[in-house]
Formats: structure tokens, sequence, C-alpha cells
């Protein structure tokens, strides 16, 4: 579509905006060459300011150049608005390449906040309906009331990008009673490999350090049957609860992980030490990291979710930091 056009469009939905006394326009629609995507920058204003925004936030409207198709999303504003990740958020920790947003998108969808109006498409009234939502959000943010107690229970944003290599668990309320059954919480699994592209690791067996086996999984027949030899080797590490740092934020980086162990009174680093003695074998290695889950939001814990992280090669052999020994402390 013509810029001309498009504009005209945005415009036109900008004006339907006006209804809304809680709205303040700030900036005028712009176009981001980079993102191809046109943006609109205005205020919302709640009854009274909580510790997570001020009374009257700062937002980004960013539509796609065929309006009113096509995404849009409502980010907040890098300096007056929410700094933390809240639950039906995007991952917020991160700030977009113009550093005009970060990048915690609001969820806005239809099953996220309860309504029974489906989205409308017309020009006057989809830019509108995104925005009343928003109002909603931030409503339902200040009075802690983002999700109910017996809302479906949803993981915060992780980030995946390992395009090359998938991992996969059964974990269900079955396997939760045993894993309750034993005081081991860290070790070293048995992977074996699906040969697909990409390539699907798939956990057997969970190990403590000294061998025993502490959770055996159960797979059909194909998968069972299959045996790499010798078996892929990852530490795991079962924690209390969801890690999460900044309210609903899940680690980008190993400081936020060990900040988010330490909420649990977790020394994460201090079982790394141990655990990581037994991968030193010039190999990259899985990490595993285990967490009990509900079905639904303020329910018991009825599952262990797995995430996995692709570590570095170790330290092994004469590879230490310059000035110790070849030993576990240099190693390390």
């Amino acid at each position: 579509m013509e810029g001309s056009q498009i504009l005209d469009k945005l415009k036109q939905a900008r004006r339907a905006l006006d209804s809304l006394s809680q709205v303040y326009i700030l900036d005028d629609w712009k176009f981001d060459n980079k993102l191809k995507v046109w943006f609109l920058h205005l205020g919302i204003q709640v009854d009274f300011e909580t510790i997570l925004f001020p009374k009257l936030s700062q937002w980004y409207v960013v539509v796609e150049d065929k309006y009113p198709e096509g995404e849009i999303k409502i980010y907040p504003d890098v300096e007056n608005s929410i700094k933390v990740t809240l639950y039906h958020q995007s991952n917020n920790s991160s700030v977009e390449k113009n550093g005009l947003w970060r990048k915690g998108a609001l969820c806005l969808e239809i099953n996220t906040i309860s309504t029974f109006q489906s989205e409308p498409y017309s020009v006057d009234e989809r830019l509108l309906y995104h925005v009343i939502r928003a109002i909603n959000w931030l409503d339902l943010a200040r009075k802690n009331k983002l999700v109910l107690d017996n809302e479906p229970f949803e993981l915060p944003e992780f980030s995946l990008s390992n395009e090359y290599m998938r991992f996969v668990f059964s974990e269900d309320i079955v396997t939760f009673m045993q894993w309750e059954n034993t005081d081991c919480r860290y070790g070293i699994a048995e992977l074996d490999v699906y040969k697909s592209n990409p390539f699907v690791y798939y956990v057997k067996k969970f190990k403590s350090l000294n061998g025993n086996i502490e959770h055996y999984t159960q797979w059909g027949n194909y998968l069972s049957e299959m045996n790499i030899s010798p078996p892929v080797s990852a530490p795991w590490i079962l924690l209390n609860h969801t890690p999460v740092i900044n309210e609903w934020q899940a680690p980008e980086t190993l400081g936020d992980l060990i900040d988010a162990c330490n909420n649990q009174n977790i020394d994460i680093m201090s079982v790394l030490k141990k655990v990581v003695s037994r991968i030193r074998d010039r190999k990259r290695h899985l990490l595993l990291i285990g967490f009990p889950i509900p079905k639904i939001f303020g329910g018991e814990s009825e599952s262990i979710f797995w995430m996995s992280l692709y570590l570095p090669v170790v330290s092994y052999g004469e590879k230490t930091l310059n000035g110790f020994r070849t030993n576990q402390q240099g190693w390390w």
C-alpha cells in the first residue's frame, strides 16, 4: 500500500482514540525504516500510581505497513513505563534497536483478558480495540489481578534461539509424585538422540552424581529401544519453583539465573561446580533445569517442566586460567 494511503488510514484510526479520556497522544504516527513498521507514541492514565508504573505511563503502538491488517503490538516506553515483566506480557528485559521502547509487548489477545468481544478489523475500530484492552491490562496490573486463580498456568517467555537442536521430556502428575519421593536435586542425565533435522535430544535417565538412577523416563517402544553408546550426558538441576526475576521475567543471562536461584535459596554456582566436573570431555553439553509447575495459577504443582541451555565446552586438560594448576580448582 502507498505510504500516503496507509498514513491516511492510521490518522483515521488515531482520531477514534479521542473518545478515550485516559489516552493522550504524545507524538503522531512515524515510520521506522529499519523495522518497517509505523508507531504511535501515547500516554495512558490510571487512577493512581503504582510501584510498577507511573499514573501516566507512556507506550508505543506499533503496526505493520498494511493497517488495518497485520499485527498490532503495544510496547512500554523505555523511560516512562513498566520496566519489569508481568503476567500476560512478553519478556521485557531488552530494548528495541531504535531505543524507543522495551520489547515486553502486552498480551492483549482475547484469551488473556476476559471478554466476549471478538477483535474487529475495520480502520476505525481495530486500533481502538487494542488500546482499550491495554487500558484494561493496566487496570488489572495495578490491582494485581492479571491472572485469576482458576486460569491455566502460563510460563514466562523464555528465549529459544537454537535452530539445530531440540530437547524434549515426558512428565505428568504421576512422574511428579515420583520426583517428590526422591531427595536428589542434581546429577547427570542420560540422553538419546532422535536423528532428525534438527536433532531432538530426549532424556531417558536422571542419575545422581554417584550413579544411582533417581528417575527413569518412559517412552514408546521406538524411542525406548534406541540406544546411543555411550549415551549423551547432561547435567541436571531441579529447582523449587519457576525461575524468574523482576516479577515474571525469565532469566536471560547466567547472572539472571544466579539471581533467580538465589530467590529460591539455591546456590546454583555451587551445584554447577559439582556437576560440570563430570563433563570435562572436550564436548558441548546441555544443562537441564527443571522446576515444578501447576495446571492453573494458584494451584498445587502437578508436573515438572524442563528447560535446556547449551553450555560451551568447559575447561579440560591443560586449559585453565593463567596462574592456576590443571586440577578441579584451576578448571573451575
